[in-house]
């Protein structure tokens, strides 16, 4: 439903939702970054998400060839559609593992994810998703860059479904290409320690 109208109404609740969630989030966690991403998804639907990202204080299983790390991440989102649009939040930890190695001056990491979300609708576009409360799963690729490693380019493909507790269950395949913003990087390492957070 992409018309000027539509289209104003969307950016404008992408935005007024994104504001709440600073707000809220500024007074109950320890923003580390945020992120804002877009693509395609099923049935000529493309995919808008802003999220608050709260990195883990600890890293595990270290070694030359790289660290398992992660970070709790909240989103706001919109699928806009042909016929109609949705409106979702979602949340998830999301597991990170950080290549030692840099080509190009640049740090190499993939994700992987499995979180929940809430949608405003459980159709568009003629597919039925049944139920509002869905599973968010993704896995991506992502380059980080800058002097401290403070941006990063990540390309995810992210999966919506309800596991099939209820049908039918269509689901929702998006490929997401998102800019990543963190906050206060403290070293060239490209991650914060609990000690360099104090």
């Amino acid at each position: 439903m992409r018309t000027g109208t539509t289209k104003s109404r969307l950016r404008e609740t992408l935005c007024a939702t994104a504001l709440l969630f600073v707000s809220m989030s500024l007074q109950a966690i320890e923003l580390d970054g945020m992120t804002f991403g877009a693509g395609p998804a099923n049935e000529d639907i493309v995919a808008y998400r802003f999220s608050l990202r709260d990195e883990f204080k600890r890293t595990w299983f270290e070694s030359k060839v790289g660290r398992l790390t992660g970070n709790w991440d909240f989103s706001v989102g919109v699928w806009d559609g042909n016929d109609n649009e949705i409106v979702l939040l979602a949340a998830s930890p999301v597991w990170v593992y950080e290549f030692s190695a840099r080509p190009l001056g640049l740090f190499p990491y993939i994700d992987i994810a499995v979180g929940v979300s809430l949608l405003s609708d459980h159709e568009i576009d003629g597919r039925e998703l049944s139920t509002h409360f869905q599973f968010e799963d993704r896995i991506g690729l992502g380059l980080r860059f800058g002097d401290k490693h403070q941006h990063a380019l990540v390309f995810n493909y992210f999966h919506y479904s309800n596991a099939n507790f209820e049908k039918p269950n269509d689901g929702i395949d998006i490929f997401m290409t998102s800019f990543v913003y963190r906050f206060g990087v403290a070293s060239e390492s490209g991650y914060r320690t609990a000690d360099a957070r104090r």
